[in-house]
């Protein structure tokens, strides 16, 4: 599955036909230039945490007199985290068959770690009693009548 890509380019094509300059953006709408150009050829590692690069968008989208909802949705997807720690992925398999795989990954995890708690850590556990008994101790007292 490809990542989404954040439109910078129509950012910066919107621009030019309102005829702004870098400098001009910058110094309007207060935010750095280094950031402006990163929006516009969408590298989101140069870009700050996403709360300041929402005011940023923003910001920007008022001066070029556009909508901001569709650009934030754009970086929100394309710098959306992709979850793949237990999760088996494949193009070739339906959905429902990677979460299958996943969700037997997990309980066979379980069941693992069930066995080696009950056979490797507790081997010799009366689970079947269900109560704890003390044994008597034997002492053995000489008897007087006896020449030791």
């Amino acid at each position: 599955m490809k990542r989404a890509e954040f439109p910078g380019d129509e950012l910066r094509q919107r621009r030019e036909e309102l005829g702004l300059t870098l400098d001009d953006v910058t110094s309007a709408a207060c935010v750095p230039m280094a950031y402006i150009a990163a929006l516009e050829a969408g590298d989101e590692k140069a870009l700050p945490e996403p709360c300041y690069v929402f005011g940023f968008i923003r910001t920007y989208c008022q001066l070029l007199e556009l909508g901001p909802e569709k650009y934030i949705n754009a970086y929100k997807a394309a710098t959306a985290p992709k979850h793949t720690f237990f999760k088996f992925e494949s193009d070739n398999l339906p959905r429902w068959l990677s979460e299958a795989l996943t969700w037997a990954a997990v309980c066979g995890f379980m069941a693992a770690a069930w066995f080696a708690y009950n056979e490797v850590f507790r081997p010799n556990a009366n689970v079947e009693s269900g109560r704890a008994e003390a044994g008597t101790i034997q002492i053995s007292v000489p008897s007087p009548f006896t020449d030791n």
